[in-house]
């Protein structure tokens, strides 16, 4: 695209042209001009075109782009949830262990306890009493 001085020199050049009086050389240049704008309007086509391409690629990516992202939200949401998982079971596992060992240790009190009576009553039977006068007492 020409900017200003360029349209000055070029409009000077056809009146310079013009004023000499060689249409020769006026239709010339009015050729090359044409074919100078046939060539930019290709050549605006051709950019276009490109331009049309890559929006479309863009857009493409953008959409993979939104794809990648939805499956990576997927991805760290399901590791999320199976850590959490995890974490319950493992938290349910120490929990019914720690409620076996209470169980198992309340039963070995209880023992002891049954134990302990059970050898009072050994004891208080198999011991003889006597009284002050030797006489065996039960």
């Amino acid at each position: 695209m020409l900017n200003g001085w360029q349209c000055r020199a070029e409009l000077e050049k056809v009146q310079s042209l013009v004023s000499d009086g060689t249409d020769s050389k006026l239709l010339a240049e009015i050729k090359e001009a044409q074919n100078e704008e046939f060539k930019l309007k290709a050549r605006l086509s051709e950019l276009r075109l490109q331009h049309e391409r890559v929006r479309s690629e863009l857009q493409a990516v953008e959409e993979d782009t939104r794809a990648l992202s939805s499956i990576q939200e997927r991805y760290l949401t399901a590791i999320l949830l199976c850590k959490i998982g995890r974490y319950w079971k493992d938290f349910n596992d120490y929990f019914l262990s720690v409620r076996n060992y209470v169980e198992d240790r309340d039963s070995l009190r209880l023992k002891a306890v049954r134990f302990q009576s059970c050898l009072w009553r050994s004891r208080n039977t198999s011991q003889k009493k006597y009284s002050a006068s030797g006489t065996v007492m039960f």
